[in-house]
């Protein structure tokens, strides 16, 4: 159900968002789509990879049981994420076919900013509230 529920997110967002009824300059336009999918992926992965973290940190005595609820819990916040992360990278023209390093640090980019994700989402309501 979860997985359904965010395959249908995901579509709406690319029927609504990522269609070319925009204005786009002329010129030859990178397909960024593989690019948005595995930048949002690398998020995911960093969101699992903080929760399973943190239930390793502690010694095995001591570990709370894997709940599926507090993996899956972040994906909800995901957007809140994503959206300034690929807002930074919109231009990037980062090609798949020719991944360099330096191109490559745009997705450990996404990777920390999904393991920080809580971190992420509360300096943004500071810097909103410091704003307002």
């Amino acid at each position: 159900m979860w997985i359904a529920l965010l395959a249908l997110c995901g579509g709406t967002y690319f029927a609504v968002f990522q269609t070319r009824w925009h204005i786009s300059s002329k010129g030859e336009q990178l397909n960024q789509t593989g690019f948005v999918i595995v930048l949002y992926a690398c998020i995911l992965l960093g969101m699992a990879s903080h929760y399973f973290y943190t239930l390793l940190l502690k010694p095995k005595r001591d570990r709370d049981p894997f709940d599926i609820g507090s993996l899956l819990a972040p994906v909800f916040a995901s957007p809140l994420v994503f959206i300034p992360l690929l807002g930074a990278f919109q231009n990037s023209q980062v090609d798949l076919a020719s991944l360099t390093l330096p191109k490559m640090m745009v997705f450990f980019v996404a990777f920390e900013n999904g393991f920080f994700w809580k971190e992420v989402v509360d300096n943004r309501r500071k810097e909103q509230a410091h704003d307002h």
